[in-house]
């Protein structure tokens, strides 16, 4: 009876927190969580941020506006929730890098051990256009550059680097072989670039209340335009013309993704398929986990 007791012990209790955690995260994403502010509504309380902000106690404010908790030392539970949804974004852009230098290294070799090579030392991604003159002489010219839909085709040295802090809280600066910068709007959340192809690509992420989407869009935009334009006009250094891919998004506090500014960084990035699907599942996971847990602090 002990062993009975004990399993049915534990099947109650996987399910009583399977039921606890959809109702809170329906909750959640319904907006009808009983907040503070909710409560007072109802008579309970008097409704101001439990951080002491003094503001309303509303789920807006404590998820992305109250300034106490973006200034929490030393855990930031707002900046948590951002890192948390980088992190499952870099672990897809490192597999998607890795995945195309592989594939470009296979065609290297190919070349090699088809006598095909060309000056470019770019590997072509499609045969060469095959001609004759009007002597009957047989020839070929290899294809210009593809169209570039996805960045990582092009180039097999590209590197990646995103802007976590170290153990004493620092954070790595801007790569210096492409630009020696500081101060705000100089550092993106991640940097890719490749020397090769003389392109860079960052992604700047904003986790914020599903309604300020394009508002967060709008402002990194312009935080970034100006280093944007520095790097295509060659005024860093050496003097290089850098070819550009700023890519923002936004995931929601509460899941929620911003389609239009998503669906240009998975195409760019080359995140097709099944990875695509598992790295939406998982930054939708994330943020709800997050802020699931944020609020049971609160």
């Amino acid at each position: 009876m002990s062993w009975l007791r004990a399993w049915l012990y534990s099947r109650l209790t996987l399910t009583l927190t399977l039921i606890l955690t959809l109702t809170l995260t329906l909750t959640l994403t319904q907006g009808s969580l009983p907040t503070l502010s909710r409560l007072n509504m109802w008579g309970t309380g008097e409704g101001k941020c439990p951080l002491g902000c003094r503001e309303a106690g509303m789920l807006k404010h404590i998820l992305c506006s109250c300034p106490r908790a973006h200034n929490e030392k030393p855990n930031n539970r707002i900046k948590w929730r951002h890192d948390s949804i980088l992190l499952a974004i870099s672990h897809a852009v490192n597999e998607r890098v890795n995945e195309a230098q592989k594939a470009a290294e296979e065609k290297c070799q190919l070349a090699v051990d088809t006598h095909e090579l060309h000056v470019n030392p770019v590997c072509e991604t499609q045969p060469p256009i095959s001609f004759k003159s009007e002597a009957g002489t047989a020839f070929s010219v290899p294809h210009g550059p593809p169209p570039l839909e996805d960045v990582f085709q092009v180039g097999g040295d590209w590197q990646v680097q995103f802007d976590f802090e170290d153990e004493a809280g620092v954070s790595k600066p801007f790569p210096p072989e492409i630009a020696i910068v500081s101060g705000e709007g100089s550092r993106p959340d991640g940097v890719m670039w490749s020397m090769a192809t003389q392109t860079v690509v960052w992604i700047e992420l904003t986790s914020p209340w599903e309604e300020n989407f394009t508002k967060n869009f709008n402002i990194k935009r312009d935080r970034y335009n100006q280093l944007a334009e520095d790097l295509r006009n060659g005024n860093h250094v050496g003097g290089l013309k850098w070819n550009v891919i700023p890519l923002y998004v936004e995931i929601g506090a509460r899941g929620a993704i911003h389609e239009h500014s998503w669906s240009w960084m998975w195409r760019r990035l080359g995140i097709w398929g099944k990875a695509h699907q598992r790295l939406k599942t998982a930054v939708q996971d994330t943020a709800i986990y997050c802020t699931s847990s944020s609020v049971i602090v609160f």
